[in-house]
């Protein structure tokens, strides 16, 4: 009897979920999971975003590093060509 009365009980206190509702539970889980890719997902762009930005930078760093140093080359030459004008003019 003591058997009975505890399936009884365990049965009484279990609830039993119809298959809708299982498929209900089930549907949720999905559009959370799909939900949380959809933001990984932005996550991820804004990170490629982030990371292309910086590089472009890098490489403006660097086209303007080298531009200083061509200006001196031309600023170094500019004098030397003025300097070779003086030498000419001397022996004309």
């Amino acid at each position: 009897m003591n058997n009975n009365s505890n399936k009884n009980n365990n049965n009484q206190g279990q609830i039993t979920l119809s298959q809708a509702d299982k498929l209900a539970i089930i549907s949720g889980l999905i559009s959370t999971f799909g939900g949380g890719l959809g933001t990984i997902a932005t996550l991820l762009a804004i990170q490629e975003e982030q990371l292309e930005i910086k590089q472009d930078s890098d490489n403006n760093d660097l086209i303007i590093s080298e531009l200083h140093s061509l200006k001196k080359q031309v600023n170094t030459l500019q004098k030397e060509l003025k300097q070779i004008k003086k030498m000419l003019s001397r022996l004309s």
